[in-house]
């Protein structure tokens, strides 16, 4: 992709996807929805499977999470509970990732979100981003912003990442199963 046009070349448009996120205490609670032509999931390698990815960086201690479509996050140095479950056809992903703090209210950290790829079994390829720019997510460069809106004494982090996105505070932690339940998301 390029500065000017963002748009995925016409013979990549074949997967797109949304994300949102909550959170309660230290916890970050996501819905992501895909549309992929086709789902490759037994690669050798990993990462040149279809997948999610989160990248988080929370006051330096930065981490790479990925869910193979059907599986739970992978092995990760990242401390904390994480959960992921995916529908049975692989359009929905529900997960749960506990961050390195008491509360997450009024705090800014680094953030990304990918959707990976493969389209022949052969190799990744492509990834898609809600951020534009270089593939720099897997070493903690490139990152958006995520603000976690809330009442709290804490100033927001000043370190910089852009663009912005908010995370509002979860009345109720959904249930993290990979069937979300109407209006399961919505407060």
């Amino acid at each position: 992709l390029n500065l000017t046009d963002q748009r995925a070349p016409m013979d990549r448009q074949n997967l797109t996807g949304e994300w949102m996120v909550r959170y309660q205490g230290n916890k970050l609670y996501g819905l992501l929805t895909r549309i992929d032509d086709a789902t490759i999931t037994n690669h050798q390698d990993v990462w040149q499977n279809d997948a999610v990815e989160i990248f988080v960086d929370v006051n330096g201690q930065f981490a790479q999470l990925r869910s193979v479509v059907g599986q739970d996050w992978g092995a990760s140095e990242f401390p904390g509970e994480r959960k992921a479950v995916w529908n049975a056809d692989g359009t929905a992903l529900e997960f749960m990732v506990e961050l390195p703090e008491n509360d997450l209210a009024g705090m800014t950290f680094g953030w990304n979100i990918a959707l990976s790829d493969n389209d022949n079994g052969a190799e990744r390829s492509s990834q898609v981003y809600p951020i534009p720019g270089a593939n720099e997510g897997w070493q903690g460069k490139g990152l958006g912003e995520l603000t976690c809106v809330g009442d709290s004494p804490r100033a927001a982090d000043q370190r910089h990442f852009a663009p912005a996105f908010q995370a509002a505070c979860a009345a109720t932690a959904p249930t993290i199963d990979g069937v979300a339940q109407p209006g399961e998301w919505d407060s």
